[in-house]
C-alpha cells in the first residue's frame, strides 16, 4: 500500500513538473521580446481577432502583419431593422486608418480584413423570417463590405440560434455565399465547439473558412485547463471525421487564461499574468494531458488555480494543428504575451 502511494505521489509529481525553460523567472525575463518579426516557417494559416477594448491588439497587427492570413477585428453587429431588413451597427469603432497602415506594413503580403459581423437583439422567429426571406439582408451586408473596403467577413451567428433553425439559416447561407462570391469576398463561418460532422457537411460548401472556438471547456467549472489537447482533437475530428477540406478549419487558441478561486473563474489577460508571477513567484506545473501550464497562488480571497497559455503549450497545439491540417484562429492578440508571437 505504502508503495503504491509513494509511486503515486512520484507520478503526480512528474506530470506537473515544470517544462524545461518555462518558468516564472523565464517568462518574466522572455515575455516582452518578440524575435523573428516575420512569420515562422512552419505556422499555419492564421486569423487573429482583435477587440476595440484592448488596443494592444492594434499594435500587434502592425508590428507583425506577416504573421496574419487574415485580421477580424470586433467591429459590426447584424441587428434586426425595419421588418424584413436588417441594420449594421458598430461604425463608431471601426478605425480604417489602421487598416491602412496594416496594409501598408503588409505589403502584397498583408493579412485579409474579415471583421467580425455578430448577430444581435433578435428574437428565433425574427431570424427566421430572415432565413426565409434572405435577399434585403444579403444586400444591406454586401453593401456594408464593399463601402468599408474589407476583404469579407467573420459571421457569427450560430451561438445566438442555440441549435435551432440550422436548416433555415443553411438557405440564408447559400444565399449570402453566392452574393459573396460573386464580388470576390470571404465568408468565414464562427462555429461553436460541437463535434457535429452534419454542421460541417452542411455549411463547408458555402464558406472560405470556420473559426472553431475550441477554448472555455472549463469556463462554467470549478476549475480546469483552458482547451484540453485530447478535447480539442475530438473537437476536430468529430466535426470533420473523414479529413477532407480540413485546412478550411482554423482552429481556436486561447491567449488568455482564467484564474479560479472559490469554485468560479475570471478571464486574465497577459499583464494580469506577469503581475501575479512578479508577486508570486509561483512554480509553473505542467499538466500532461491537458498540455496547459498552471500555477496556484494565495490571497485574502482564497487559493488560487490559474491556467494561462505559455510558449510551451501553444507549441503542442500548433504541433496538434499541423497533424490535423487546420489552420488557427487566435481570440485574441490583444491578451497575449509577445513572446507567444515568434511561434507563428
Amino acid at each position: 500500500g505504502k508503495l503504491f502511494a509513494l509511486l503515486a505521489a512520484v507520478a503526480l509529481a512528474l506530470a506537473s513538473a515544470p517544462v524545461e525553460g518555462e518558468s516564472a523567472a523565464h517568462i518574466l525575463a522572455h515575455h516582452a521580446t518578440v524575435v523573428n518579426a516575420g512569420k515562422s516557417s512552419n505556422a499555419p494559416e492564421t486569423l487573429a481577432y482583435i477587440t476595440p477594448w484592448n488596443k494592444k491588439g492594434y499594435e500587434i497587427a502592425k508590428k507583425y502583419p506577416h504573421k496574419f492570413s487574415f485580421l477580424a477585428p470586433v467591429w459590426m453587429q447584424i441587428r434586426p431593422g425595419s421588418p424584413g431588413s436588417v441594420s449594421i451597427t458598430g461604425k463608431q469603432d471601426m478605425d480604417a486608418k489602421w487598416m491602412m497602415a496594416v496594409k501598408k506594413a503588409g505589403g502584397t503580403a498583408a493579412p485579409r480584413f474579415v471583421p467580425r459581423y455578430i448577430v444581435e437583439g433578435w428574437s428565433l422567429p425574427q431570424l427566421e423570417d430572415v432565413f426565409e426571406h434572405p435577399a434585403a439582408a444579403v444586400a444591406a451586408i454586401i453593401k456594408d463590405v464593399k463601402r468599408n473596403r474589407f476583404d469579407g467577413i467573420t459571421l457569427e451567428i450560430l451561438s445566438q440560434l442555440r441549435g435551432q433553425l440550422t436548416r433555415p439559416m443553411a438557405a440564408f447561407m447559400a444565399a449570402l455565399s453566392a452574393a459573396m462570391r460573386a464580388e470576390g469576398l470571404l465568408l468565414i463561418l464562427v462555429l461553436p465547439p460541437i463535434p457535429e460532422a452534419s454542421l460541417f457537411a452542411v455549411f463547408e460548401p458555402l464558406v472560405d473558412r470556420f473559426s472553431l472556438m475550441t477554448y472555455d471547456y472549463s469556463a462554467s467549472r470549478a476549475s480546469g485547463p483552458n482547451a484540453p489537447i485530447p478535447w480539442i482533437e475530438q473537437v476536430v475530428t468529430g466535426l470533420n471525421p473523414d479529413g477532407k477540406h480540413r485546412s478550411k478549419i482554423l482552429l481556436g487558441l486561447n491567449f488568455y487564461g482564467m484564474d479560479f478561486v472559490g469554485g468560479s473563474g475570471s478571464a486574465i489577460v497577459g499583464h494580469d499574468f506577469t503581475r501575479l508571477l512578479a508577486a508570486h513567484r509561483p512554480t509553473l506545473m505542467w499538466e500532461e494531458e491537458a498540455a496547459e501550464h498552471a500555477l496556484m497562488y494565495a490571497d485574502a480571497k482564497g487559493s488560487h488555480m490559474v491556467y494561462y497559455p505559455t510558449q510551451t503549450s501553444i507549441a503542442k497545439r500548433l504541433a496538434l494543428a499541423q497533424t490535423l491540417g487546420t489552420g488557427i484562429s487566435i481570440w485574441e492578440i490583444g491578451q497575449g504575451l509577445d513572446y507567444f508571437y515568434d511561434l507563428i
